[in-house]
């Protein structure tokens, strides 16, 4: 069964363009914005900079294109959370 940080990223895809949906930009303000809110309504208790931080981290280490998957489950293993 799927993290339930990957559900519901209709809104998310609907400001994507249709054959992009499966990548994270990270040069897209939007998008970040975008994952900094997913992951605090996931993990609340998560300081915000922190989640900054790991998106800036991964951003800065991983080779892009960067599939949107693989890059949340980065950015929240630099946020100490394993996902499956």
């Amino acid at each position: 069964m799927p993290h339930e940080i990957f559900e519901d990223w209709d809104d998310y895809e609907n400001l994507k363009k249709k054959d992009d949906i499966d990548f994270f930009s990270c040069s897209t303000k939007w998008e970040v914005k975008y994952l900094k809110e997913k992951i605090k309504q996931h993990y609340p208790t998560i300081p915000a900079k922190d989640i900054a931080n790991a998106i800036d981290h991964c951003c800065k280490t991983a080779s892009p294109p960067y599939p949107r998957k693989l890059f949340v489950k980065y950015v929240m293993g630099q946020l100490g959370v394993r996902i499956n």
